[in-house]
């Protein structure tokens, strides 16, 4: 679709030139041409975001009432920018398989209404400055406010003091939110899946994981399983969790061992949770994290892995 779409020979020049840099990797996207202080707005809140990334050539083709949006985009970040102008609605144009597995994620996220903490940057921009200005940081940690410690960061001209202080007071932050989530979740069951929502909104933040606190990350989405086993009807999360390209792929993994070895030793029991992995766990996703991360697990997790892949692999064949 791209190449019907870039018909003058200097935007075929320009793609050509862009694909041969390997160190930064080409987005292109159409928007109306009223969109395009929005496109700006985004780019400017993202390059704020991830202080090392590297965005260079961003220019605007006119092509009849739309622009034609073309940027290069460091590596690191070129899936993480996709997903964020997608999750805006702005259509990207790729004929990459990568860009297009992130785009329908993304989509498929919009269309459940499941966007809260993927918003994207626009989302970000709109809920950037501080609200507690009056709070100490101190106060805002012990309430596991780790929405305004990251709006207090992200505020570059805010206090310089307060700032540092949010940044190394950030974990701390998160920790407390996923335990209060978690707390609430025991103590009211009727929170079980709202609070499993939040929990796993705070392991595939993005903020986090461009500041590599894959502990943290790790730990709030085991949290997460740990609710849904608490419940079985709280099981197909575990699939959904395993689904998830931007948790880390040994919680994909982990959340499928937890799913097998509650559900399958009594498959009639729970043929509504089977019937659900059946119809939805992703097997390419589940082949990508194990690729990935499959040192981390002993023999015998290795194989109920396995032992699940191949029954929803025959089962599908079968129907």
């Amino acid at each position: 679709m791209i190449f019907r779409i870039l018909t003058t020979t200097r935007l075929l020049e320009k793609l050509l030139y862009l694909l041969i840099m390997d160190e930064l990797k080409t987005i292109f996207a159409e928007i109306p041409k009223l969109d395009r202080k929005k496109f700006e707005s985004i780019i400017k809140v993202f390059t704020l975001t991830f202080s090392d990334v590297k965005i260079e050539e961003l220019e605007f083709d006119e092509i009849g009432p739309n622009y034609l949006v073309s940027l290069r985009i460091s590596a690191k970040y070129y899936t993480t920018l996709i997903e964020k102008l997608t999750l805006n609605k702005i259509k990207v144009l790729t004929n990459d398989p990568e860009a297009e597995r992130v785009i329908d994620h993304a989509k498929g996220r919009l269309k459940k209404r499941e966007t809260k903490g993927f918003d994207g940057w626009d989302g970000l921009a709109r809920i950037g400055e501080p609200k507690r200005n009056d709070d100490p940081i101190e106060k805002i940690v012990e309430d596991g406010d780790y929405i305004e410690i990251i709006r207090i960061i992200n505020d570059l001209d805010g206090d310089k003091a307060r700032r540092e202080k949010a940044k190394q007071n950030l974990e701390t932050a998160v920790n407390i939110a996923i335990q209060k989530y978690y707390n609430e979740a025991l103590v009211n069951p009727r929170l079980i899946n709202t609070n499993i929502d939040k929990i796993l909104e705070i392991a595939s933040d993005g903020f986090l994981k461009a500041r590599n606190h894959t502990n943290l990350l790790e730990r709030a989405a085991q949290i997460a399983i740990d609710l849904a086993l608490s419940d079985p009807r709280y099981y197909e999360k575990l699939i959904l969790i395993g689904n998830d390209i931007y948790l880390p792929p040994k919680i994909n993994l982990k959340a499928i061992i937890a799913f097998t070895k509650a559900t399958f030793a009594d498959k009639q029991t729970f043929r509504e949770q089977i019937r659900f992995a059946l119809k939805y766990a992703n097997l390419k996703q589940l082949v990508r994290a194990y690729d990935q991360a499959k040192g981390e697990f002993s023999t015998d997790e290795r194989k109920i892995i396995k032992t699940f892949a191949t029954f929803i692999n025959q089962q599908r064949t079968h129907v």
